[in-house]
């Protein structure tokens, strides 16, 4: 428990982000994307559970059908992604994943990510924000 904590700390002002504040979280000279950052992310942490291989039994109470083994799905349920890992403050949120993994730099990154290459190729390919 010790180890959430700071993480807490840390990403609790990252969530308060919005459009608005993307210009200074989105000034990385080479942005992370799903090619260099995101793809590794998600297989790391995510793809255990969340892939569309991984049989009913064996998903660890990840719902059928939420898959991020490809870029659409990781478009898809991004909301969902977000709201999961990216913790405010608010410890009755679930965490994923739910046995921790990723460091405080990596949720950091996550966010960004998120906010400066996911959401705008999310609005970009026509997807609902």
């Amino acid at each position: 428990m010790h180890r959430l904590v700071p993480v807490l700390a840390l990403v609790s002002g990252l969530a308060a982000c919005g459009p608005e504040d993307t210009d200074d979280l989105c000034d990385r000279e080479v942005p992370l994307t799903y090619q260099s950052w995101g793809q590794g992310f998600v297989h790391t942490h995510c793809n255990g559970c969340h892939s569309s291989i991984i049989a009913e039994g064996q998903r660890r109470g990840a719902p059928l059908g939420v898959d991020f083994d490809t870029y659409g799905g990781v478009l898809q349920w991004v909301e969902r992604i977000e709201d999961r890992t990216i913790i405010a403050g608010q410890e009755e949120r679930a965490q994923m994943p739910p046995g921790g993994g990723p460091t405080a730099e990596e949720l950091q990154m996550l966010h960004e990510w998120i906010q400066c290459s996911v959401y705008p190729d999310k609005q970009e390919w026509g997807g609902p924000e």
